[in-house]
This record gives C-alpha cells, sequence and structure tokens, in this order.
C-alpha cells in the first residue's frame, strides 16, 4: 500500500511523541461507592497509556473479523522479559522501532479489512454509490476503531484521508488508507485513563480481561449509559477471549515467552519438543488453571499433565494414539502441578546442566513477591567440572559472604528441582550422586524443609503471602503499572483485599480477576491534574 498522504499524517499524528503519552498525569477522583475516607493519594494516577504489541494484534483482528496469523509479531521491539508483564505502562513508548512495526501492522490489516467489503460493512458500491459507502465505512468502524465516537474535526480529518486518496486510488485501496490512518492514529493506539468516563471504562474492561477493544456490547452500553460492570463482567470471563487473554498474563507471569524458542545441548532435544512444551503449558494454563473451579490448588498440586508424542517419552507415559494432545495421570511421587511441567522446568535451567538458580529465583520474586538484589560484580562463575553434582558446583554460593546473602534465598529453594535434569525429566541420579530433592523455605510464612516440588508445591498453596503476591499481580496486570502491595493503607492493598475475599479461596482463577474488574478501586483514578476537559 503507498504511504499515508501527508495530509493525514499532519492532521492526525502531528505532536503525538510516546514520552508525553505514557507520563501519569496526576490528579484524584472517587467513584460515588469507593468510600470516601480512601486516602486521594493511594489511587493509580490517571494517564494515557500505549496498547502492547498483543493488545494491537488482537485488537485488528476482533475490530476487522479477520485471521491474526499474519499480524507481523516479529518485527516489534520484545517488550516483555522474566519478572515483567507486556502492558506495563512505564514501558511501553512509540519509538521509531516500534513506529516502523506499526505501520506494517496498519497496512495488513486495512488491506485485509478492505478486502472483505460488504461483508465487514453491509454497502453495496454498485447500489448505494461510493460516496454513500465511505461514509458507512468511516461511521461504522470509525468509533469501533477509536473506542469512542468520533469528534467532528475527526470526522472531518479521516474523511479528507479517503477523498485524498480516492483521487489517484481505487476505492478499496481509498478505504484501505483511511482505516490505515485510524489505525496509527493516538486515538487507537493509546488508551485514556483520565476518569474514567463509560468510554474508558469500557476500554479498561476488555483490555484486561480480553487484551483487546471493547466489543458492540460493551460500546453499546458506554453509549447508552447502561454499563453495568458486573453483568458485563460475568460474560466476559466465560468468553473464549479471556481464556486466551489469561494464558497470555500465565506465560508472561511464569517467565514462559521464549519457551517454544529455546535450545538444549541435550541429545532428546529438537526444536518440535520445545513447541510441545509450550503448547503444553497453554493447554494445561487453560484447562486446568483457568477453567477449572480449582484452578490455583490445581496450579501447585494438581495430579495430570498433558503429553503428545514428544512430551510422553519424557514422561514416562504412552503416546496419545490420535497424535494430539491429551490429559494423562502423571505418577504423583514426582510430578505435581504446574511446577513439574517439563517446559516450566526446562525454561527456567539455563546451559547444559541442572541448575537451582533461575528455580529459585522465580519462586521467590514471582510467587513470594520478595525482591532480591543484583549480584554484586566480579562473582566468578561455579565450576566448570561437568562431572559434579548440582550441590558441589554450587556449594561456595553458601560459603562466600558476597553470594551467601541471596543464595541462601535462592538455591536451597532451586535444589528442590535437583532430581530434575535440564529437559525436566526425573532422573534422580546427577553425575553418579543420588539427589534426594531436599529444600528448604526461609524468611517466608511457610519456612521449612520440604522434599520435591511436590512437598513445595504442597507449602506454597498454603501461603497466604502467596497468594496475597498472585493477587497483586493480576492487579499489576490489570492496571498495568506497579501496585503498592506492601502499604496496607493504599488503595491498591484495598483493591487485593477485596480480591482474595471473592471467593478465590477455593482456587477459582475467574472470580479472582471477575473481584479485581468490578471494584470501584478498579476504575477510581487520582484525577487532580488532568486538564480541564479530561478524556474525549
Amino acid at each position: 500500500m503507498k504511504p499515508l498522504p501527508h495530509l493525514a499524517l499532519v492532521a492526525l499524528l502531528a505532536g503525538c511523541s510516546g514520552s508525553i503519552f505514557d507520563r501519569p498525569l496526576g490528579g484524584s477522583v472517587l467513584p460515588p461507592d469507593a468510600g470516601s475516607s480512601r486516602a486521594l493519594g493511594a489511587l493509580a494516577p490517571a494517564h494515557v497509556r500505549r496498547l502492547s504489541v498483543t493488545e494491537l494484534k488482537n485488537s485488528m483482528r476482533d475490530l476487522f473479523g479477520i485471521d491474526a496469523a499474519g499480524f507481523p509479531s516479529a518485527s516489534f521491539p520484545i517488550e516483555v522479559s522474566q519478572g515483567t508483564l507486556e502492558n506495563d505502562s512505564q514501558s511501553l513508548s512509540a519509538t521509531d522501532a516500534f513506529t516502523a512495526p506499526l505501520q506494517e501492522a496498519a497496512e495488513w490489516a486495512a488491506a485485509a479489512a478492505a478486502a472483505r467489503g460488504p461483508a465487514l460493512v453491509p454497502c453495496e458500491v454498485a447500489v448505494q454509490g461510493e460516496p454513500t459507502c465511505a461514509l458507512a465505512w468511516l461511521e461504522l468502524l470509525g468509533p469501533r476503531v477509536y473506542r469512542r465516537p468520533l469528534s467532528t474535526t475527526e470526522h472531518a480529518q479521516l474523511l479528507a484521508v479517503y477523498t485524498t486518496t480516492r483521487a489517484t486510488e481505487d476505492f478499496t485501496t481509498s478505504i484501505a488508507t483511511l482505516l490505515e490512518a485510524m489505525l496509527q492514529s493516538p486515538a487507537f493506539l493509546y488508551r485514556t485513563e483520565l476518569g474514567l468516563t463509560p468510554y474508558e471504562l469500557a476500554g479498561a474492561l476488555s483490555y484486561f480481561l480480553w487484551q483487546s477493544t471493547p466489543d458492540e456490547a460493551l460500546l453499546d452500553a458506554a453509549r447508552s449509559g447502561t454499563l453495568g460492570v458486573e453483568a458485563q463482567v460475568k460474560r466476559m470471563v466465560e468468553d473464549p477471549r479471556a481464556s486466551i487473554a489469561a494464558q497470555t498474563f500465565f506465560i508472561e507471569w511464569l517467565g514462559m515467552t521464549t519457551t517454544a524458542q529455546m535450545a538444549k545441548t541435550d541429545a532428546a532435544f529438537s526444536p518440535a519438543l520445545a513447541r510441545s512444551m509450550a503448547r503444553e503449558a497453554s493447554v494445561f494454563l487453560q484447562t486446568r488453571v483457568w477453567d477449572g473451579p480449582t484452578g490455583f490448588s490445581d496450579f501447585f498440586q494438581g495430579t495430570s499433565g498433558f503429553v503428545d508424542a514428544n512430551l510422553a517419552p519424557l514422561y514416562g507415559v504412552a503416546a496419545p494414539l490420535d497424535g494430539g494432545m491429551q490429559e494423562v495421570p502423571l505418577d504423583p511421587a514426582s510430578h505435581a502441578g504446574f511446577l513439574t511441567t517439563l517446559g516450566f522446568i526446562a525454561t527456567h535451567t539455563p546451559g547444559r546442566d541442572r541448575s537451582p538458580i533461575q528455580l529459585g529465583h522465580f519462586i521467590r520474586t514471582s510467587v513470594l513477591c520478595q525482591a532480591l538484589a543484583p549480584p554484586p560484580p566480579g562473582v566468578p562463575p561455579p565450576p566448570a567440572d561437568l562431572n559434579l553434582d548440582v550441590h558441589a558446583r554450587f556449594i561456595q554460593h553458601d560459603s562466600d559472604p558476597t553470594c551467601q546473602p541471596c543464595h541462601r534465598l535462592m538455591d536451597p529453594l532451586g535444589y528442590g528441582w535437583s532430581q530434575y535434569d535440564v529437559l525436566g525429566r526425573r532422573v534422580p541420579l546427577d553425575h553418579g550422586v543420588a539427589e534426594d530433592g531436599a529444600g528448604e523455605l526461609i524468611a517466608t510464612d511457610i519456612d521449612g524443609k520440604f522434599s520435591g516440588p511436590r512437598g513445595l508445591g504442597a507449602r506454597l498453596y498454603a501461603s497466604p503471602a502467596v497468594r496475597a503476591c498472585f493477587a497483586d499481580t493480576v492487579a499489576r496486570w490489570a492496571l498495568g503499572r506497579t501496585v503498592q502491595g506492601s502499604d496496607e493503607t493504599s488503595a491498591d492493598a484495598t483493591l487485593r483485599r477485596e480480591a482474595l475475599a471473592s471467593g478465590f479461596a477455593e482456587g477459582d482463577m475467574k472470580k479472582l480477576f471477575a473481584a479485581i474488574a468490578q471494584s470501584p478501586l478498579f476504575s477510581a483514578r487520582d484525577t487532580r491534574g488532568v486538564p480541564d476537559g479530561g478524556a474525549p
């Protein structure tokens, strides 16, 4: 497709920079039912945040009913790493590395949408004429793309994009250029949270629960002033889009975004095995954790797993006859919940031999929400002698005063996986040394020795601190920012308490997500610094 006309770029994009739109705006407002006694300064600041790459892809898919397989995900810069979430507003900006792939994605989506013609916008050019149909495309899709009604100025500017392009191009190309302009507009790319207005609330709900744009039901409710949050959330958590979005959250929280691309030197490893590990994780998290009424328990203590022909030999079970992914019972002596899935262990075991550090680090920081200091400079690597077992290779961490303070918090946790190799197989012998999987928790609310990931999972599931940490992490995903979970007087801590009281005690993930979305504090924003007029 030809580049956007200069008129469109000037009218729609001038003066828009990522740093401006990512900055919190300050101020304070409480919804009527949030309680007047809460400190205003503890609320989430009003802000405008950019859509993440996943949110862009899902929005384009749902706006136009097109297959997302063609979305150029690989062209965008990587915006998530272990310990971070992709939708963190502080890490999302419109740099040159982002805007070039954005144009590519906008061209792809616009061309695919325009090609759908009357199937997407019910207007026949041959019957109703080009001007009528161009207005139909603008007036039907404009409010959907912008997630609110178009202003008079926006309507005129967008119509000018179509008219200017139509002077030299055919109708379909001109419609595609109109859509491309919309998809590169700040009104689509950035999501305002300045009030929240009914349209902003519709967007907040949909991007939390679906990672996508509001559907017609949400927009209609916002338009009519009848957006009942409880009814909408009940509908939304049962939608397939919620399951897909939840899987994305879990995979990012678990630090497994690279599982399908990892490489190992083990002779049993193959790229196909890595892809099966990633698929196993997705199916487990959807079927056992999100859809199940005891998902939080199953995450730590479940007694079944999912295998295909690639995974079955590593678990020591028969491969499914149909060649697909199938749920099977696993040996409870060695497998319990997600922490013993092959992909989780393999992803957090770097290099060519088993290691406790990353596994222990994940539990300490992501499951217990305890911060660890970065390693001091000049720390020597562990011995390279591959004839040493896992304990012997890391014994320095027990005695070296530069290593001991942090590693005493990580390594005893990671030693719980000492019976598992780099591919997640249970292999009790490590270089001829019999490993027992003995580990220990210290500086937690569940201190004590445990045996293997099964023993660790049982302790973690029983921990109030783990539940609070997880609720804070979901809230961080919902709000797109760091939460102030350690300050019990903050609005964030109140939000966590409301979520934990939702019925999540039984482990129902949907109840936890729904409770956060329905809390008055989810839609409360600190707006004292917002300029007069607020959001459009």
